[in-house]
């Protein structure tokens, strides 16, 4: 067994009770596999839009499953999955007093957006703008993401 830093020491976090987990090395190690030491923030952006960079490897991959107990291909392909995904990254990796900027958030999945464009001359990406809504989707540019993805960051945890 091992102790995990909910949030990173080298990222702000502390040792305090309520950002330590207890967790078995093959789970930490796939943890950090997948996200680093990055921020709630950071990882909520890049499970919303599923880069290459979250499953290019073949550790990465395997990861997938001992974090989550699901493929990588479950968590880019299905929603609900994505969904669940972001439940347990909630409920057991976020420090439960722990507010996530939905700013942050935002901001991390136009940057994504931007890094993955086709586009040469996007006026949108100089501008970094909040995302176009349509019914039950924000649309980054061209992208479309799913208002329920966002909705435990756009309607925090009481």
């Amino acid at each position: 067994m091992t102790i995990h830093h909910l949030i990173p020491r080298s990222r702000g976090g502390d040792s305090s009770k309520k950002n330590l987990k207890k967790l078995p090395w093959p789970l930490h190690d796939a943890w950090h596999t997948l996200f680093l030491n990055w921020l709630p923030e950071e990882i909520f952006s890049q499970i919303v839009v599923m880069p290459e960079v979250l499953y290019n490897t073949f550790h990465k991959q395997l990861a997938w499953k001992t974090v989550f107990h699901y493929s990588w291909e479950e968590v880019r392909w299905l929603e609900s999955v994505r969904l669940d995904v972001m439940g347990q990254l909630l409920t057991g990796w976020v420090p439960i007093d722990y507010k996530i900027s939905w700013e942050q958030v935002n901001q991390g999945v136009w940057n994504i957006c931007c890094d993955h464009c086709s586009m040469s001359r996007c006026p949108l990406n100089c501008h970094r703008q909040q995302p176009f809504e349509s019914g039950s989707v924000l649309y980054y540019c061209y992208w479309p993401i799913h208002k329920d993805l966002l909705h435990f960051i756009i309607f925090p945890r009481c």
